[in-house]
């Protein structure tokens, strides 16, 4: 990392970089982003913690204790109850313990929000964006049933790593979301 610091030490020199070649800014924006990811990828197993960490195990046994709690104990109004369509939204869930970069953990995160929020449009007949009274529930729901065994050391990697400005827009919501759910649920009670 200090190696790509002493050589480009802002992302507005390397927007100036490649604004000489590439006047789109969206573009340019794209080949930052597939750097970052190409420069983590490389690093991945040498920056990332390969043990489980106490808050894991502890989130894990919470998610093992609470793997019999119902959709109507969580609240979840029953019209939104599906679960072939939530069993979607705990693979993406699975998937951020194998994905590499900050920017692929949270687009699963997004992704299984997005199938939970689609699933409610569904079951409602309603085409417009679900409410936080509804899908927060939901979200929870698939975290427990999910039950990822490095919740916590994904979210770390991804904090640590992922590019401030990227958390002020939909990555930074996905980010909000499961730091708030995994709050919650740590406090539940079987």
């Amino acid at each position: 990392m200090n190696i790509l610091k002493n050589e480009i030490t802002t992302n507005k020199e390397l927007i100036k970089i490649f604004s000489e070649y590439v006047s789109n800014e969206d573009k340019i924006t794209e080949i930052i982003d597939d750097i970052e990811n190409q420069i983590i990828e490389k690093i991945y197993f040498n920056i990332y913690p390969m043990e489980d960490s106490v808050k894991d195990e502890e989130f894990y046994n919470k998610c093992i204790e609470l793997k019999d709690i119902t959709p109507e104990k969580m609240e979840i109004k029953p019209m939104y109850i599906n679960e072939k369509l939530w069993s979607i939204a705990i693979c993406y869930i699975n998937r951020m313990d194998i994905e590499k970069t900050p920017i692929n953990k949270l687009n699963c995160v997004e992704s299984a929000y997005k199938v939970l929020n689609n699933c409610i449009n569904f079951c409602a007949g309603k085409n417009e964006g679900a409410g936080f009274d509804d899908i927060f529930p939901i979200f929870c729901y698939i975290i427990i049933k999910a039950h990822p065994k490095r919740l916590f050391s994904n979210l770390n990697f991804t904090r640590a790593l992922m590019n401030p400005n990227k958390i002020l827009n939909t990555y930074g919501f996905a980010y909000m979301q499961i730091e708030m759910a995994t709050k919650y649920i740590s406090g539940l009670k079987p």
